[in-house]
């Protein structure tokens, strides 16, 4: 948060700077043109970042919904995976393979699957992960015999409620000036690795709707 409090004195400290400078020339000088080319620069780039913050400021939590929709998805993978290979040498019965395969292959779908892009609900994946991986604990338990079998059926109905969270709906990006957010189609923008979404990287951020400014202004430069 301190780097982007920084960055923004920065830009507001240039468009002061560049501003003084102005002010002390005559706007039939060449120079003034030029000086003013730079001030509306400076305030475009201030702008410009301000669009970005939305997408600067969530980008660690983004790397966390990643990592964990990731190693969740994985570990129920391998969870219900490895049950139902327990069923080879008779450990267990065979028609809970009818249950364990498809949490197996749900894993792989989920640790596979594109995570939503800063600024949008990639946290609902996030939680809808850990709930499909606690889903696939309490099914697991029940094939070990520890619980009745009606935590199987829970533990599908709860698993299915997960899957919603994680491949349901589109994305919505948030925190554009107009307050009322972007829809853009779901795994439209992400590539499913860990970004790093640095100054450059976001300039393409969506979010904006302001209009710019630019030099010389509509009707002309002052005379």
């Amino acid at each position: 948060m301190e780097e982007h409090i920084a960055r923004l004195d920065t830009l507001r400290s240039r468009i002061r700077e560049e501003h003084a400078r102005l002010d002390g020339l005559d706007p039939r000088d060449r120079e003034y043109e030029v000086v003013a080319r730079r001030v509306f620069d400076a305030a475009n780039a201030l702008l410009e970042y301000e669009d970005r913050l939305p997408v600067l400021l969530d980008e660690p939590r983004h790397r966390l919904s990643v990592i964990l929709v990731r190693s969740t998805g994985a570990a129920t993978a391998v969870v219900a995976g490895g049950l139902a290979l327990s069923a080879v040498p008779g450990w267990i019965t065979v028609w809970w393979t009818l249950l364990l395969v498809p949490l197996a292959v749900l894993g792989v779908a989920v640790a596979l699957t594109r995570v939503r892009p800063p600024a949008s609900p990639h946290r609902e994946q996030r939680t809808g992960a850990c709930i499909v991986a606690g889903a696939t604990l309490v099914v697991g338990v029940t094939v070990l015999g520890l619980l009745p079998r009606w935590g199987a059926a829970a533990g599908v109905a709860v698993a299915l409620a997960g899957m919603s969270l994680i491949f349901g709906g589109p994305v919505r990006v948030l925190g554009s000036p107009s307050g009322d957010g972007i829809t853009l189609p779901r795994d439209d923008t992400d590539t499913g690795e860990i970004p790093v979404v640095t100054d450059a990287a976001a300039r393409s951020w969506p979010g904006s709707r302001r209009r710019r400014a630019t030099w010389p202004p509509e009707g002309g430069a002052p005379r």
